[in-house]
């Protein structure tokens, strides 16, 4: 049975039933027309069908939802074309992600310094960095990285 339309207030709702989930959600995908509600089955589906692997990661207690789901592309070991460039944005408008984010500056920071592998390096400072790479935007991060650890 095809998804059933309500309208309400010029919003258009949509409401799945069917006997076959599996091939709506294929359907519903393939098509772009995708739930504006979905129940815990459908959610199941819809998820599942993004990746075959998954980040997990927990927010803190005040924060809800406990745990949210990041789909991972595929990995790889190698870049077949190179490195064209590093986009990093979180700015934990809906998630918590500053440990993240954090930890992805530190990593690019080692990477691009040459302190990869250098164990004396202790990393991202508190007191001295972190003032300069929470809050703004992530250019402004980038450009004072670069500015304090560019000379690695």
């Amino acid at each position: 049975m095809p998804p059933l339309f309500v309208r309400r207030a010029a919003v258009r709702v949509f409401f799945w039933r069917s006997p076959t989930l599996s091939s709506l959600v294929e359907s519903a995908v393939n098509e772009r027309i995708l739930p504006r509600f979905a129940d815990k089955t459908m959610a199941a589906e819809l998820v599942s069908a993004l990746s075959d692997e998954y980040a997990v990661v927990e927010n803190p207690p005040y924060i809800h939802p406990r745990y949210e789901l990041y789909p991972l592309s595929r990995g790889v070991s190698r870049l077949e074309r190179g490195l064209a460039a590093a986009v990093m944005d979180m700015d934990g408008t809906t998630t918590t992600t500053e440990p993240v984010c954090i930890h992805a500056l530190d990593t690019m920071t080692r990477r691009a310094s040459g302190r990869a592998d250098d164990p004396s390096w202790p990393g991202l400072d508190h007191a001295r960095d972190y003032p300069h790479i929470i809050g703004n935007s992530t250019t402004k991060h980038v450009e004072y990285l670069v500015r304090a650890y560019g000379d690695g």
